[in-house]
C-alpha cells in the first residue's frame, strides 16, 4: 500500500493537507490491508518452512536448490513483513479517534522516503519470488516430489516473476501468478496427504487375539 500514489500531488508537488485527509479517510481500509498482510505473512512462513522440508528431503544428499528455495522464501517473507510494517505507520501515528492532528503536514510528507523504500523493496522482491518458484519447480520435474505438471506450471510462473525485472507488464502479473502458484502447490499437497491417509487406513492391519496369540489381518 503506497500512500503517495494518491491524489496528494498538486501542481507537481506533494500537498500535505490532501495527504492528511486521504490517510484519515482511509485508516479503516489501511487497517484491513495490514490485517490481510499479517495473515498472508503467517501463512507464507508456514508454507515456506513446510515446503523447504519437502524440498530438502527430495534433493538429499544435495542442498543447492533446497538452500536456494529456503533463502529465497525467507527474503519473500521479509518483504511481506516490511510491506505490512510500512503500511501500518499511519495506524500507529493516528489518535484513537482516527485523527493525525498531532503531526504537521511536513511530518506526514517526510514519510515519503519510507514509502519509496517499501516500493523499491517490493520491486526487488520479484527476484527471490522467482528464484523460490524456480528452485522448487526444477526439483519437482527432476524428482517428482510434486507432480511434474505442477513443476512445469511453476517454471512458467518463475519466468514471469523473473521477467518482471526487465518486462514491465510482467510486474503486474508476477505477484498474482506467485499467489496462484502457492495455492496450487498447497492444494496439491493437501489432496496428496488426504489420499495417502486414506490408503494407509485401507491397508492398516487389525489385531485380534486367537488362541493366546496375536494375529494380523488386513482391514476390509
Amino acid at each position: 500500500m503506497h500512500w503517495f500514489e494518491t491524489p496528494s500531488e498538486l501542481s507537481g508537488g506533494a500537498n500535505g493537507s490532501i495527504l492528511r485527509r486521504y490517510l484519515e479517510d482511509s485508516l479503516d481500509l489501511i487497517g484491513r490491508g495490514v490485517m490481510a498482510q499479517t495473515v498472508a505473512f503467517g501463512a507464507l512462513v508456514l508454507f515456506v518452512v513446510g515446503l523447504h522440508s519437502l524440498v530438502r528431503d527430495a534433493e538429499f544428499p544435495g542442498r543447492l536448490l533446497s538452500d536456494l528455495a529456503g533463502l529465497s522464501g525467507a527474503l519473500v517473507a521479509v518483504w511481506f513483513w516490511l510491506s505490512g510494517a510500512l503500511a501500518a505507520i499511519p495506524l500507529v501515528l493516528a489518535d484513537d479517534d482516527g485523527s493525525l492532528a498531532g503531526y504537521s503536514n511536513q511530518v506526514l510528507l517526510s514519510l515519503d522516503p519510507l514509502d519509496r523504500l517499501g516500493q523499491t523493496f517490493g520491486a526487488l522482491a520479484t527476484v527471490p519470488r522467482g528464484l523460490l518458484v524456480l528452485a522448487v519447480s526444477i526439483l519437482a520435474v527432476r524428482t517428482r516430489f510434486l507432480a511434474r505438471w505442477v513443476g512445469y506450471v511453476g517454471l512458467a510462473v518463475a519466468v514471469v516473476s523473473l521477467g518482471a525485472v526487465v518486462v514491465a507488464p510482467f510486474s503486474l502479473v508476477g505477484p498474482l501468478a506467485f499467489m496462484v502458484w502457492i495455492l496450487l502447490v498447497s492444494a496439491f499437497l493437501l489432496v496428496r496427504a488426504v489420499q495417502d491417509r486414506r490408503r494407509a487406513v485401507a491397508v492398516r492391519p487389525t489385531e485380534s487375539v486367537l488362541g493366546g496369540q496375536w494375529h494380523r489381518e488386513a482391514a476390509p
